[in-house]
């Protein structure tokens, strides 16, 4: 490489480092949110022990079921543990540390696999700034979104290692014989293990052999499929194990109560959703209600719109295929990525989620980049002003970027953006409720609540959640009255004999109180241990 190229790749490798360290660098005057933060850190008491033997068994261990099975991720929260006890600063400093270094890992890849320096770089800022990615990184648990990039970035960094050294061999290079590709394996395996989301990689190795690798013109379709088989291994394991962790009643839909119609139907929509946030990055949150799950199913116009923005991009990259592959390659790149999360398995209440394109966002970016760097010859001359426009976007963007990162402060700002960006939004109405409960505003509480249980009054968590609120104000009667509803919602509901255990049958004059109300007077029901809803 020439010297004066090598410069120029470290200087802009250090722009994009800073950049992004003093657009996110406020991140460590922030505090943990309410919503699985507290599962993952501040109410896991092995996670705050510090690494142990015990904790890293606890990791590990198949039958732990409190969380999902990500034991690197756990392992990493358990070192912030060590290093920075309960002080939320040091959280978020390693999840920008992750950033940065996802930034870098992208750019370089980018670079060595095309020799494009300027359009890698552009990929990367994209992908350093974009505010979608504030959920991921602003966010302490999702720790296993920027872990899972980066050991993943590592992954196809070696992997197309392996495949630079098998073009310049005399015989070819067989996988089996190669360390770069047994480190890809590892980091790959790795990156499951922060998170399953890179599941979709051999499939994106696939794409690069199209496209900038164009091995699918020079080696047999044949051989580059079985290339990728070994990789597959590790990929079905971590796919069995995310399918058996939503087996658990908190998380999954089945199919009646789902079904396959509505689940296509919220795929489309958030695609549309994704790319028009992507472009128009507005109204982002925490959570995004369901549509069908919230009992507000889209329109057919939307249900169309969502199918013809995804037959005519995909025949557009189809079509370009020999011409423009970087389009086939980055739409497909986008698109593929986003099956594992597009709620075809739903796991969890949201429709979509900004963290869910972390990743296949890197594919978007490249088409998108690459497309504007490939004008036609009469169109040449609009090259520099595109390039001024570019520079105009990224600074656009980054002031997007640092308002969203704010609305992150604490749980009373991130669900109070929640509550005015989205519509009918009972979950953030909820968890909004539980902050207020949680400052002793009871006021502010019961609005909040009152309107989650008119947006959803057959959910009885949200009733039940009244009912707390009256007994934490030590309003003992009108926290029985609420308590009797949410019994008669669902009288097995885990939270409801949970209480029911541990509060109602434990004082014998609550419990004759309610037995004067209509309640049972007791179960009979044990300890259900802590509340298991996610």
């Amino acid at each position: 490489m020439p010297l004066a190229r090598f410069s120029l790749e470290r200087r802009v490798a250090q722009v994009l480092a800073l950049v992004t360290l003093l657009l996110f660098a406020k991140v460590i005057f922030f505090d943990f949110v309410s919503l699985d933060d507290g599962l993952y850190i501040t109410d896991n008491a092995r996670v705050l022990s510090g690494v142990t033997l015990d904790g890293v068994r606890w990791a590990f261990s198949l039958s732990n079921r409190e969380v999902f099975w990500i034991p690197l991720t756990q392992l990493s929260l358990m070192l912030d543990a060590t290093l920075f006890g309960s002080n939320a600063a040091g959280y978020h400093l390693v999840n920008v540390v992750f950033h940065i270094a996802n930034t870098l890992l992208l750019f370089f890849l980018l670079r060595r696999l095309t020799g494009r320096v300027w359009e890698s770089a552009s990929v990367a800022a994209l992908f350093a700034v974009h505010p979608q990615h504030v959920e991921a990184v602003a966010w302490v648990v999702e720790r296993k979104e920027v872990m899972a990039a980066f050991f993943g970035l590592l992954a196809a960094g070696f992997f197309t290692r392996f495949v630079a050294r098998r073009q310049e061999s005399q015989p070819p290079l067989v996988w089996y014989r190669s360390w770069e590709y047994a480190l890809a394996l590892l980091f790959l395996m790795c990156s499951l293990w922060s998170k399953p989301m890179w599941v979709t990689l051999p499939a994106v190795l696939l794409l690069l052999d199209v496209w900038p690798l164009q091995r699918w013109q020079r080696e047999r379709w044949g051989y580059l499929v079985v290339e990728k088989l070994p990789l597959l291994l590790p990929v079905l394991l971590a796919a069995g194990m995310a399918i058996w962790r939503t087996n658990d009643p908190g998380l999954k839909f089945t199919w009646d109560v789902l079904p396959l119609s509505s689940r296509l139907g919220n795929m489309l929509v958030s695609l549309t959703a994704y790319l028009r946030q992507t472009v128009w990055p507005t109204d982002l949150a925490i959570f995004y209600p369901h549509p069908y799950l919230e009992n507000m199913p889209p329109s057919m116009g939307r249900l169309l719109l969502g199918g013809g923005v995804l037959l005519l991009l995909s025949g557009v990259a189809i079509a370009g295929l020999r011409r423009r592959p970087f389009l086939f390659v980055g739409w497909f790149w986008f698109l593929g990525t986003l099956v594992p999360v597009s709620g075809i398995a739903q796991s969890g209440r949201q429709g979509m989620a900004d963290r869910f394109v972390y990743y296949p966002h890197i594919g978007l970016f490249i088409a998108l980049v690459w497309g504007l760097a490939a004008l036609p010859p009469r169109l040449q001359r609009l090259r520099r002003p595109l390039a001024v426009v570019g520079v105009g976007a990224l600074v656009a963007l980054m002031g997007v970027t640092w308002n969203q990162l704010d609305t992150w402060l604490n749980s009373g700002t991130v669900w109070s953006h929640a509550v005015r960006v989205t519509h009918g939004n009972a979950n953030a109405h909820s968890m909004l409720a539980g902050y207020y409960l949680e400052n002793r505003d009871f006021p502010l509480a019961h609005a909040n609540i009152d309107e989650a249980i008119r947006l959803r009054p057959d959910m009885v968590d949200f009733t039940l959640a009244k009912s707390t609120m009256f007994f934490n104000e030590g309003r003992i009667e009108e926290f029985l009255v609420w308590f009797h509803k949410a019994e008669k919602l669902d009288p097995h509901a885990p939270n409801v004999l949970y209480i029911k255990d541990k509060i109602v049958n434990v004082s014998a004059s609550l419990s004759q109180a309610y037995a004067r109300i209509g309640g049972h007077r007791n179960m009979g029901v044990g300890s259900v241990g802590r509340n298991p809803t996610r």
